[in-house]
């Protein structure tokens, strides 16, 4: 079963049986963020996995875009600051 971290999006291939019938909290071992994983349900709506690509689209993106807008907040403070 794959499980992804929601702080960082890193995956974990984890065997379903060590979550127990009602599930449990997981650690990541990356970031060290915990969050509660449920067994697979075999039958999953339609929306799940689209939901699930939405989100992992919005992280990624917000993880390759924060430096740029870092660097372009430092640039327009240092504009801002510089006398003619």
């Amino acid at each position: 079963m794959l499980i992804v971290c929601p702080s960082c999006a890193s995956e974990y291939m984890i065997d379903p049986g060590r979550l127990g019938a009602e599930g449990r909290t997981v650690r990541c071992a990356s970031c060290k963020s915990t969050w509660f994983v449920t067994p697979e349900v075999e039958e999953t709506s339609a929306s799940e996995p689209q939901a699930f690509f939405t989100w992992l689209a919005k992280s990624q993106t917000e993880k390759i875009i924060e430096p740029y807008r870092q660097a372009l907040a430092k640039q327009t403070s240092a504009a801002g600051t510089k006398k003619p």
